[in-house]
């Protein structure tokens, strides 16, 4: 094998370090999503589609534990929520 081959090669050190990477994006961007996605879903009309609001719930099942049982975490969502909401229906 190259050196040029070697380099390119899929199973270099770098793949690990941007699996922790897509992993920390997902981590972040996992409880920043759920007034944006409800507020898709509701724009775009899927809410009239069976299963959407029970697969939404159940996706973001862990942050409404959150929500229900951290007094801080439900504040930060509905200023989110009215954030978006001011954005797209002045």
């Amino acid at each position: 094998m190259s050196k040029v081959e070697e380099a390119t090669s899929p199973t270099t050190a770098g793949s690990g370090s941007r699996f922790v990477l897509y992993f920390l994006m997902l981590l972040l961007c996992y409880p920043l999503s759920p007034a944006p996605v409800a507020l898709m879903i509701r724009v775009s009309g899927a809410s009239e589609f069976s299963g959407v609001e029970s697969a939404f719930n159940t996706f973001y099942a862990p942050l409404g534990y959150l929500i229900e049982n951290n007094e801080w975490v439900e504040p930060f969502y509905e200023w989110q929520s009215e954030m978006l909401n001011s954005l797209f229906y002045k």
